[in-house]
């Protein structure tokens, strides 16, 4: 081959694109042409520095893209609500659950010795100190002429 269709072939030849003939007549050429070599050495020079992977990004660079991206989305705006969704509401409302269980202790039995609070208490009727006998309407009337 030419050292003109060669150079025009260096391309194909670095993308592995040509045939098994043309690549060893390429690779001969190669090493008896050094201005050939040092085109081919730019290539790939130039390739390592331009097609190089990019690091991985870190957790906070992901968070931040996706916190802007959310941010630009429609319907993205926080609501009034928005105070809700914070990470403080789940142990918080836990808190307060568990207070409120823990208020609701047993207290110790106790005597009943009124009437009413047994009723309201719900004691039992058996423990109530004994009524008074029923009077009657006569009874009552007549209990007001006596201080007459």
């Amino acid at each position: 081959m030419e050292h003109d269709k060669i150079v025009e072939a260096l391309s194909e030849y670095r993308d592995r694109a040509l045939g098994a003939a043309e690549r060893e007549a390429v690779a001969r050429h190669l090493e008896a042409c050094a201005e050939c070599s040092a085109v081919l050495a730019d290539w790939d020079r130039l390739a390592k520095a331009f097609f190089r992977p990019s690091p991985a990004p870190t957790a906070f660079q992901t968070e931040a893209f996706a916190a802007r991206v959310t941010a630009r989305l429609p319907g993205a705006a926080a609501g009034p609500l928005a105070w809700l969704t914070g990470r403080w509401l789940v142990p918080a409302l836990g808190l307060g659950f568990a207070v409120l269980a823990f208020s609701f202790r047993p207290y110790p039995a106790f005597e009943v010795s009124d009437p009413s609070v047994a009723l309201l208490s719900g004691a039992d009727r058996a423990n109530l100190p004994a009524a008074a006998p029923e009077t009657s309407g006569a009874d009552v009337l007549a209990s007001g002429a006596e201080d007459r």
